[in-house]
């Protein structure tokens, strides 16, 4: 079943024409719009764990410890790491999804997210 997070936000962002971002965790397939998109394990993960909290600032460490599965702090490198793979899904993406709070994390907009589980 799709589930659209936000309908209300949804019908007014259609009109800006930014597409509808859909996840199906089955299939673990994506599509902006019609596009469907090839995800790297990670880039996907990173994806299906921000849509799970769209609407909410989701820090680098917190992605580092739920994603990447680490423990330890998050110092330079590692931040590093988080940065390129959110940049290189955020390209894929387009615009309009995800948004860089600086120094802190990211944040996902829910007015045209769909998943389906």
């Amino acid at each position: 079943m799709w589930i659209n997070q936000n309908s209300t936000h949804n019908a007014q962002r259609t009109s800006h024409n930014i597409p509808t971002l859909r996840v199906d965790e089955r299939t673990r397939r994506v599509w902006t719009g019609e596009q469907d998109l090839l995800l790297t394990r990670l880039q996907y993960e990173v994806l299906v764990y921000l849509a799970q909290r769209a609407g909410h600032v989701v820090s680098y460490q917190e992605l580092w410890r739920e994603v990447w599965k680490h423990t330890s702090p998050l110092d330079d490198g590692a931040q590093q790491t988080v940065r390129q793979t959110l940049k290189r899904l955020k390209r894929k993406l387009g615009a309009g999804f995800l948004y860089t709070v600086r120094d802190v994390g990211l944040w996902m907009d829910d007015g045209n997210l769909e998943i389906q589980s």
